[in-house]
């Protein structure tokens, strides 16, 4: 029994992905060590590379987001506590197009509630640098998605970074949107 108002969203990793990783895998921040400012707040990694693409021969990068405590984004955002209170409401209720929210889980071990930046991902190579393979990535895994929450995870990621390139109107298309408003 969960005893936070929240769904459980976490799984096992499911028998298909067992041995390779899965949009919405979590690992442990250990996977990727960085010279960076606050690398401390690091909780682990999610990655975010479709779960169709995560087949070694389809596959030139890993994209990951960083996962920090939510309690990182209240101390460090600056908002004021009504402000902070309708952000972090948003959070949580997954209403923030670049962010995504992991709440706590006693039954995988995760005592706070965690969340991710969408908007700064960034991508290592497969096999260089860090010698990251889909093999290995599964020693650092911690848990994976459920669905319908790894599906949402692909939607923000889709909102926030894919797009369909449709063709511009003629030139003449302010003209005509002029015409049509004036005769209503």
């Amino acid at each position: 029994m969960n005893s936070t108002p929240f769904h459980d969203i976490y799984q096992h990793p499911e028998p298909e992905f067992t041995n390779r990783p899965c949009q919405g895998d979590i690992f442990k921040r250990e996977l990727i060590e960085f010279e960076i400012k606050d690398y401390s707040s690091i909780f682990g990694y999610i990655i975010l590379n479709s779960s169709c693409d995560l087949i070694k021969p389809r596959l030139d990068y890993f994209f990951f987001a960083t996962i920090r405590p939510l309690k990182y984004f209240i101390e460090k955002s600056g908002y004021k506590t009504a402000q902070l209170k309708d952000y972090v409401s948003k959070i949580v209720k997954y209403d923030m197009l670049r962010t995504f929210f992991l709440p706590p889980s006693s039954k995988f071990k995760l005592d706070i509630p965690l969340y991710c930046q969408l908007g700064y991902i960034f991508s290592i190579p497969v096999g260089e640098n860090y010698d990251i393979t889909c093999e290995n990535l599964l020693k650092f895994r911690i848990i994976s998605l459920k669905p319908p929450w790894r599906e949402k995870l692909g939607q923000l990621i889709g909102n926030n970074f894919s797009r369909i390139g449709v063709p511009e109107p003629s030139s003449s298309y302010k003209r005509w949107t002029n015409n049509i408003v004036e005769k209503i």
